[in-house]
């Protein structure tokens, strides 16, 4: 219960009314419950290998199920480089499944590996021997952008649904009898996922739970009456219903928004830009639009961190000059910058392709560490370029952030979380008009250097108006 006997999901009800941000008592990963080499972020929805070495290194969710219908679901991991061997595997386990074991590995556990590494293509394995485990060599769920999995535990079956589609053929509803994988068996279940990393030369592989009842909801066919997750609950146990449209508020500067990126087809690689331009967005490398971790509405575009972005042609929206304009949005990170032939780094968005004479501006951070980081924001003139920098700054992982850049007049100023962390004196500075693609998500070169890792919800890009950096919004974007 809440202060004043107010119940958790009569609150979120109340938040979700008001257009607030949706808060849940969601499944987590749990802080104690896991192998020593995991760490579960502050908000406990990532859990991810931090330490080196062969073999699995399991957590488990905190909530345990031992009676019931629930259904939780999985997102699938962050590619890290060449790492030969390394895989994630998320399932069902039983409270007392070893932590040095993959789902599925050992009796009682039941789990689909993913493994992922650049120098090959995506494979899966799927795990279904309830008795003695083992991989049971079936390679019948191809690799998808999530993954959940529905078990009726009174009855002791389990189902399989990835990207949509249900394993076998088989869902809840057309087969509850008979579902894909073998049976159950009797206990305690909680979700569980791993990491199995063979090579101590490479940063590790991460994982994602999905959290929350409204997050884990397909629409019409899951949780609502008819639907082929009748009966089942949210592993949380509590029914919530998807959030209330929320209806932006009025924006007298509208005509001077030039790209409005929403990110709410979750699932599809298509992706829309809600201002006036309705300008084309290409997906470079396969960014995902995930129903889990989001800010607003239905779900987040995801960023691997290698070789993805979002493109839009040239423009002369693009063309800043010596006027306002300003970035604004919200990000998640997942993970610490990487290293693709450079410093660590990350751009969440930026215009132009090295020499500096052929960019235009460009906002992001760089370390080795989000816990230490510098956050830039620039234009380039000539061949010049005017940093606004913010050094020493904490970014926490596991945690939505607001970022918000501006020129402001004369002035350069750089935001994070409503607080401006850096001005920058800009007078007579007109910015270079370049002719290259605006990229969100990455830096222009031939791999998208300093590549996004992680979420990024609600960005929009303003032209011939400055934007607020120490006020952050309480609504969506229009």
């Amino acid at each position: 219960m809440c202060g004043g006997g107010v119940s958790i999901r009569a609150a979120i009800a109340v938040l979700l009314a008001s257009g607030a941000p949706e808060v849940v008592d969601a499944p987590h990963w749990s802080a104690t419950d896991k192998d020593a080499a995991v760490t579960v972020s502050p908000d406990g929805r990532t859990a991810y290998r931090s330490a080196t070495g062969n073999g699995h290194a399991l957590v488990r969710a905190v909530q345990g199920r031992s009676s019931g219908k629930f259904y939780v679901e999985f997102a699938t991991p962050v590619e890290r480089g060449n790492v030969p061997g390394g895989g994630i595997t998320a399932g069902i386990v039983r409270a007392d499944y070893p932590l040095s074991s993959s789902p599925g590995e050992a009796a009682n556990g039941f789990g689909v590996q993913y493994r992922r590494w650049l120098s090959d293509s995506d494979s899966i394995w799927t795990y279904q021997n309830a008795a003695t485990g083992g991989d049971s060599g079936v390679t019948a769920i191809p690799w998808a952008g999530w993954l959940g999995v529905a078990v009726d535990i009174d009855n002791q079956r389990i189902w399989w649904i990835a990207d949509g589609v249900w394993a076998g053929g088989k869902n809840p509803k057309s087969h509850p009898t008979n579902p894909w994988t073998a049976s159950l068996g009797v206990g305690t279940f909680h979700a569980g996922q791993s990491c199995y990393y063979t090579h101590t030369s490479y940063p590790t592989l991460e994982g994602m739970l999905r959290v929350s009842a409204s997050e884990m909801n397909m629409g019409v066919d899951a949780f609502q009456p008819g639907g082929v997750l009748e009966g089942f609950l949210p592993w949380d146990g509590a029914a919530i219903p998807d959030p209330v449209p929320v209806t932006p508020a009025d924006d007298p500067d509208a005509d001077k928004r030039k790209l409005i990126l929403t990110f709410d087809a979750a699932g599809s690689p298509d992706f829309t830009d809600s201002s006036p331009a309705g300008r084309t967005v290409t997906n470079n490398g396969g960014v995902t639009q995930r129903y889990g971790i989001r800010k607003w509405g239905q779900s987040s575009a995801y960023f691997r961190g290698y070789s993805q972005s979002l493109g839009m042609a040239d423009s002369d929206d693009w063309d800043i000059g010596a006027g306002e304009f300003g970035i604004e949005g919200w990000f998640y990170f997942v993970d610490d910058p990487a290293s693709w032939g450079g410093d660590p780094g990350m751009y969440f968005i930026s215009q132009g392709i090295a020499p500096v004479s052929s960019r235009s501006f460009g906002l992001g951070l760089f370390g080795a560490s989000l816990a230490s980081c510098t956050m830039q924001f620039e234009i380039l003139s000539g061949s010049a370029r005017h940093q606004c920098i913010a050094t020493g700054v904490n970014i926490t992982k596991g945690a939505w952030h607001y970022i918000a850049a501006t020129r402001q007049g004369n002035t350069l100023r750089l935001g994070l979380d409503g607080v401006q962390i850096a001005t920058q004196d800009v007078t007579g500075v007109t910015a270079n008009a370049s002719d290259r693609p605006l990229l969100v998500g990455a830096f222009e070169d031939a791999t998208y250097q300093y590549a996004m890792r992680g979420f990024i919800d609600m960005l929009r890009f303003t032209k011939g108006v400055s934007v607020s950096v120490d006020v952050v919004p309480t609504l969506p974007f229009a």
